[in-house]
């Protein structure tokens, strides 16, 4: 199974480094970003993107060295060293020291594209304090509910009985429904200020359109992304009455009124059309199938319950990525059914001019190798997105 298990991890390296390489070809050829936009725009776009490339082939040859050290031998050496503790605590303390050390190559990695990239196309304002501050908030996040989790799923693995991964996964689950209705309110407190919209006239505005949308409950937030970035973004997180939908103040800066609306019925179209249940719903059926294969492995993947769980962590977004690209094509879709929706609810021609302002902030290439794009582009392609709208 070691085996097995290093080819997988050379395949998932090869395949990202290969995508990544494609990308930056296909960026580096000429025109590529001419008449994107403006001229400015359009080669900012392009030199931010192709350098993600390149940074992304570095993280990934890093990241893949770090998970084949631990697949080839690492994992039972920390698992004999922390055994001591017990089988659960054993457990815990070893897929805490895998799941720090794959994510201390990935903080790396952001932080040479925030202070690198970014920084040298004038997209950043985070200080390296707040960077830090906000990596910590987003691991206390993780660890929170990720520890009682893992600590149950140690548990169940060590005393369940035949039924311990259904047992696990119900848990895991579970878990997972709350963090998502709980997300609003901790990101309001935790990550970042939101406050509710100063702009009386466009409150009332928004108020309106939220109930033309059929969402009474829901409610518009503004996010001080400022801080951090010169990019400008807009997401819907949470459900029912907790509902909350979030704008970049960033973005209120260069939108007019009737864009802000555009972008906001887009927003609510994810919300009306249940896009967070469905991801949720995804999430419970892949997850059912990892932890069935886990319990099919068992022995296979180690010796121990430590050994177990901390082979299946590094192990399955391995996997993972071989199924990307089906929800890649299923999260691109939802995209276009919100754009139809605020295309229905307001203008599609104030949705497009919207996205053209939000794809020049944020430095976003018209488009990309259609191999990398599968993989990775879980929104449509701003060339074709822009072109389904009208513009």
């Amino acid at each position: 199974m070691t085996a097995v298990l290093l080819a997988l991890a050379v395949a998932w390296t090869a395949l990202l480094v290969w995508l990544n390489l494609r990308q930056a070809a296909h960026l580096r050829r000429p025109g590529a970003g001419e008449g994107w936009l403006d001229a400015v725009a359009g080669r900012t776009a392009i030199g931010v993107t192709l350098a993600r490339a390149r940074l992304t082939v570095a993280g990934t040859l890093a990241e893949g060295a770090v998970v084949a050290l631990l697949l080839g031998g690492g994992v039972p050496v920390l698992d004999r060293l922390f055994g001591a503790a017990g089988p659960v605590a054993g457990a815990v303390a070893l897929a805490v020291v895998v799941v720090t050390l794959r994510g201390a190559v990935r903080l790396a990695v952001q932080a040479a594209g925030v202070f690198g990239i970014d920084a040298r196309y004038g997209l950043n304002r985070a200080t390296p304090g707040l960077f830090l501050a906000d990596a910590g908030k987003r691991a206390l996040l993780v660890a929170v509910p990720g520890l009682p989790v893992l600590a149950a799923v140690a548990w169940l693995m060590v005393a369940g009985g035949p039924v311990w991964w259904l047992l696990a996964w119900t848990v895991w689950f579970a878990v997972a429904v709350v963090r998502t209705a709980l997300q609003p309110l901790v990101a309001a407190t935790l990550l970042n200020t939101s406050t509710p919209l100063v702009d009386v006239r466009l409150a009332g505005r928004l108020e309106a359109l939220l109930e033309r949308c059929g969402l009474r409950l829901a409610e518009v937030r503004v996010v001080d992304a400022s801080r951090r970035t010169r990019r400008a973004n807009a997401s819907v997180v949470g459900f029912g009455a907790a509902r909350r939908i979030m704008l970049h103040d960033t973005l209120l800066e260069r939108l007019a009124e009737d864009e802000v609306e555009a972008v906001v019925a887009h927003e609510a179209g994810h919300a009306r059309h249940h896009h967070v249940a469905r991801y949720l719903g995804g999430m419970a059926v892949t997850g059912f199938a990892a932890f069935a294969t886990l319990a099919a492995l068992g022995p296979m993947l180690g010796e121990s319950a430590g050994e177990r769980l901390a082979v299946f962590i590094l192990a399955l977004p391995l996997a993972g990525l071989f199924l990307r690209p089906i929800a890649v094509r299923v999260l691109r879709g939802w995209e276009y059914q919100a754009d139809a929706f605020a295309a229905r609810r307001t203008s599609a021609a104030a949705l497009s001019r919207a996205l053209a302002k939000l794809y020049a902030a944020n430095a976003n290439a018209p488009g990309g190798d259609p191999l990398h794009a599968a993989f990775h582009a879980t929104h449509p392609e701003p060339a074709q997105r822009l072109k389904r709208l009208g513009s």
